[in-house]
Order: C-alpha cells, then sequence, then structure tokens
C-alpha cells in the first residue's frame, strides 16, 4: 500500500497505521500529523497506559517550525513526554 492510497483511505475512514520507520510521518501535511498522530504509553511500574497527540505536547509542538513530523519523532526521547 503506498501512501496516495493512505490518503484516499484516511480521508473517508479512521485507520489506524503503525509503522516503525518515523520518516513516514513526513509524508503527512502537517495539519493531518497535528490531528492524527497518537502517542501512546504504558507506564512497566503501574501498567497504566497513558495516551496524547504526539505533536500537541510543548516540547514537540515548537520543534515543528523547523524540522519535519518523521525527524522530531526519531530525535525526541519518547520515554519523558508523558
Amino acid at each position: 500500500m503506498n501512501l496516495w492510497n493512505i490518503r484516499l483511505i484516511a480521508s473517508k475512514k479512521q485507520i489506524i497505521f503503525t509503522t516503525h520507520s518515523p520518516m513516514m510521518l513526513n509524508y503527512l501535511e502537517d495539519d493531518i500529523a497535528l490531528q492524527s498522530v497518537i502517542y501512546i504509553k504504558n507506564n512497566d511500574d503501574t501498567g497504566i497506559t497513558s495516551a496524547c497527540r504526539f505533536f500537541e505536547t510543548s516540547e514537540v509542538k515548537t520543534k515543528l517550525e523547523y524540522m519535519g513530523p518523521g525527524e522530531i519523532y526519531a530525535n525526541i526521547d519518547l520515554k519523558e513526554l508523558l
């Protein structure tokens, strides 16, 4: 499945897309990335799972001014987000 097909599907339905390549995020339009990318983390100590919109955290939002979404994801300490 290529990115064009993913965009067509995403425009009509909700989909869950996973990848091991954070650079795939660079192919999303910024406004779609801001609304759609959810970061989910499980706390090993408590077993509690929490989630947030990845690009709405203050640390990440400021980096969008000079980095692409995939670059941010690849260069941030994910353990510090939630």
